[in-house]
């Protein structure tokens, strides 16, 4: 049967034949989450015989008709795509509500440490001398909860305070609601939902909360997708706190732009590799039509000390414990010999064996990467600033932390959950050695 199309992005139209056809809507995936709610609108009300899921049969007099409706249509749906002013404001919002409060908190837990911590924690190991040896190496040791896990506290709070106030204003004044209408277009070209930019934003904060968003927000088609941008390029407050720290620690700052791009970027790519089927969005009301407003201080200081309690009185103390657990294993054989696994890509990449047990116990926590500043931050010191922004972003990416892990599964179910984790593995793997490539340091 003869098909005739209609392109609901621009109103353009194949010829009407008299014959019976087939009339079918295309570039639907192509319109906001607005232009889809106002075309099933006008599908219901106009009574148009079309489907933007399939094609209808239908005669030349039906379809003249139809076309007719659908070009009001077009006309009414232009005020709900955003301009391209608004695409480029939706991003620089995006971009200062995070820019702005790393700054501020790289600036503050620089001095903070520079100023008294590293003074304070020399000056304690020097007065050390507790009766047990062990207890020594698991207070003041390369993986001491004092001389290490102190930089949890100083790097990673900042973060998650000013990340938490800027997310929560950007939340009480409803601005929210124009950057996720306004980024929908660019959203919808990596696959994602433009209400799916909430639970990945979200993600900036904590992943597994993320991620428990994802689940009840986005619709079946992305919720996967979703899933898997905020487990790979997602850069959650608490390794947002230890990359800072680290190149920090390695005198190499700057890395943290390039750092967040590559993060950014192999996100991206991850869908694109992973991800290629066409998608179909689900349709619900327009957004972004609410008023700003002031925040109401009560809920908004309530909303940021969530935030601060849900590090204080969980991330912190499993922090601890890493360093409690990896301070006695490196009193053991156990931790050289799982840690080997990672062994052979560090001698690829030119990496001392020594930064394997940051790779693996960041697979536990992201801020697990702070175990690659043991011997006060010498070994970091020695890299290369390549070698060292790859080792970072391989930390990063290789897996999410156990927490997100187990929110896919329960989520998802344990078979699609490991599928997600077993390719951000494989992407990362392919990132790592791609980099190194391009840096010289793979021969």
């Amino acid at each position: 049967m003869l098909e005739v199309k209609f392109n609901l992005a621009t109103g353009e139209a194949t010829s009407i034949p008299d014959a019976p056809h087939q009339l079918k809507l295309t570039h639907y995936h192509r319109l906001t989450t607005g232009q889809q709610f106002l075309l099933r609108q006008f599908i219901l009300k106009r009574h148009i015989h079309a489907s933007p899921y399939k094609a209808v049969e239908s005669d030349a007099q039906t379809t003249q008709a139809d076309f007719k409706k659908l070009k009001d249509y077009i006309e009414e749906s232009r005020q709900h795509h955003p301009k391209i002013q608004d695409t480029l404001l939706g991003w620089l919002i995006i971009f200062l509500m995070f820019a702005l409060p790393i700054f501020l908190a790289y600036h503050f837990s620089d001095w903070l440490q520079n100023t008294y911590v590293t003074q304070w924690i020399d000056q304690m190991t020097k007065q050390a001398n507790t009766p047990y040896q062990w207890i020594n190496h698991i207070l003041y040791g390369d993986y001491g909860v004092l001389s290490l896990g102190i930089y949890s506290l100083v790097w990673a709070l900042p973060v998650v305070v000013m990340i938490g106030i800027s997310t929560a204003v950007i939340d009480q004044t409803h601005l929210k609601q124009y950057v996720v209408w306004s980024i929908e277009p660019t959203m919808h070209k990596i696959g994602l939902d433009g209400q799916d930019i909430i639970p990945v934003l979200e993600g900036f904060g904590c992943n597994a909360a993320a991620i428990t968003q994802a689940n009840s927000q986005c619709s079946s088609c992305t919720k996967e997708n979703c899933m898997s941008i905020i487990s790979f390029g997602s850069s959650c407050s608490y390794q947002i706190g230890a990359t800072l720290s680290l190149f920090s620690a390695a005198h190499h700052s700057w890395l943290f732009v390039p750092y967040l791009l590559l993060v950014f970027l192999g996100g991206i790519l991850h869908n694109k590799l992973w991800y290629r089927k066409p998608t179909t969005f689900h349709v619900t009301p327009p957004i972004y039509r609410s008023k700003l407003q002031w925040p109401d201080m009560k809920p908004l200081l309530a909303q940021i000390w969530s935030t601060i309690q849900m590090f204080l009185l969980q991330a912190l103390p499993i922090f601890i414990a890493i360093c409690i657990v990896v301070s006695i294993l490196s009193l053991t054989p156990i931790l050289t010999i799982i840690s080997g696994i990672f062994t052979p890509l560090l001698a690829l990449l030119h990496i001392p064996d020594s930064m394997a047990p940051g790779i693996l116990f960041s697979m536990i926590r992201k801020d697990g990467m702070l175990l690659f500043n043991f011997d006060h931050g010498t070994v970091l010191q020695a890299l290369s600033p390549a070698s060292l922004l790859i080792l970072v972003f391989f930390s990063s990416t290789f897996s999410s932390c156990m927490v997100t892990v187990s929110m896919m599964v329960k989520h998802l179910g344990v078979k699609k959950g490991a599928g997600i984790v077993g390719r951000q593995m494989t992407t990362a793997i392919i990132c790592t050695l791609f980099l190194a490539l391009i840096a010289g340091i793979l021969i």
